[in-house]
């Protein structure tokens, strides 16, 4: 090869590990500061949050159990001997196990609140997770997907 080739040759290949490192130390520090300066901070409370983990750890045998049953349910339907009355009969138990489940949630949630002061109950009941609560690039990347769907 010539020498003007060689010389061509690098030069597009330094134009382009300049334009990765560019793109990388873009991303790394001005858009994920951008992010970081937006999102409010949550302050921190540990004893709410240790007592949220509590409850979900003592929830965790009855949430097992619900989702044994619910799979029975399903397994139930997809089996060769379908009885519709004992189909109905599998779903009540189902739903009553969920009923049970989300009351004691409930319970527990009331006597966490309790404990709390007003403003650390609004602080930390409208972190919890939920539709309203997810993470700001879920929300946009569901915004772009519906978009994408209309058209």
């Amino acid at each position: 090869m010539s020498k003007k080739s060689l010389y061509i040759i690098v030069l597009i290949s330094l134009a382009f590990n300049i334009s990765f490192f560019g793109m990388f130390a873009y991303h790394r520090f001005i858009i994920r500061d951008f992010h970081h300066r937006n999102v409010p901070r949550r302050p921190h409370n540990l004893e709410a949050r240790d007592k949220f983990r509590e409850i979900m750890e003592d929830i965790k045998p009855m949430q097992m159990e619900f989702h044994k049953i619910r799979q029975d349910f399903i397994m139930y339907l997809s089996s060769n001997d379908f009885d519709e009355e004992t189909a109905f009969k599998i779903l009540d138990g189902t739903l009553h196990k969920q009923i049970d489940m989300e009351r004691e949630i409930g319970i527990r949630f009331i006597n966490l609140r309790k404990e709390m002061k007003n403003e650390q109950a609004g602080i930390f009941f409208k972190n919890l997770p939920g539709p309203k609560n997810r993470p700001f690039r879920e929300r946009i990347n569901r915004k772009i997907i519906q978009n994408r769907r209309k058209k």
